[in-house]
């Protein structure tokens, strides 16, 4: 037993050869352990109830590690009721009040635990979701109001967060408006798209002037070849 300390006293004595003279069992002095107080009360617990202990822990772990799973695979389910399945468990296990309250403890960590893995899933759908801010906030505290381990803390601190990220988007969609306004967006410094409109200007005007030209000498040419008909008729005439 551990921490138990027994004591002996005897005479030791050799004989003419010097060996050892084993004491006899009248001659040796027993002082037995002091079992009173809580250290006594503590050894004498562990002594009698040693094996039931180890047990009772082994039963623990094995009624930890079935609810992990079996609550795990119930908490998705549509028709999953809280408090039906923690009166089964505690049916099943609650042999003791030790046990009960151990297993009601094991049920709250566990959902408490699963409710906020699920909360976080939740915020990163609401993060990407392209709907305004209000409309994101709203999904918020229906999700808050349905779960009974997201606190007000919890709550108040994913809004914040979700304020900051359209403050931040906002500041970046105004820079870009300032400017295309002020033209120094991509656009308006890129040397190819500002050049690109006289390029393609330059040679439609050469096409109409080029045209106009060509219009002007086929009608003074006509003006010529009628005038020169002309006198060859006046010529013929007379």
């Amino acid at each position: 037993m551990g921490g138990l300390t027994l004591k002996a006293d005897f005479p030791i004595k050799f004989d003419e050869e010097n060996n050892l003279i084993l004491p006899s069992l009248d001659q040796i002095n027993l002082q037995k352990p002091d079992f009173t107080g809580s250290q006594g009360k503590d050894i004498l617990d562990k002594a009698i109830n040693g094996d039931s202990e180890q047990e009772l822990e082994q039963k623990k772990q094995q009624i930890k590690a079935e609810i992990q799973n079996s609550l795990r695979k119930k908490y998705n389910e549509k028709d999953f009721s809280f408090s039906d399945y923690k009166d089964s468990m505690v049916e099943k296990y609650g042999k003791s009040p030790e046990l009960k309250e151990f297993v009601l403890k094991t049920i709250e960590d566990e959902s408490n635990r699963l409710e906020h893995e699920r909360f976080e899933e939740e915020k990163s759908k609401i993060r990407s979701m392209p709907v305004p801010l209000a409309n994101k906030i709203s999904l918020v505290n229906i999700i808050t109001m349905f779960n009974r381990y997201i606190t007000e803390a919890d709550r108040q601190t994913f809004i914040i967060e979700l304020t900051n990220i359209e403050i931040e988007k906002q500041k970046a969609q105004q820079v870009k408006k300032d400017a295309v306004v002020n033209g120094t967006g991509n656009e308006a410094n890129s040397p190819t798209n500002s050049t690109e409109p006289s390029q393609v200007a330059l040679p439609a005007a050469k096409k109409i002037q080029a045209k106009t030209i060509l219009e002007n000498n086929e009608e003074s040419e006509k003006r010529l070849s009628s005038s020169e008909e002309d006198r060859v008729a006046l010529r013929q005439a007379l």
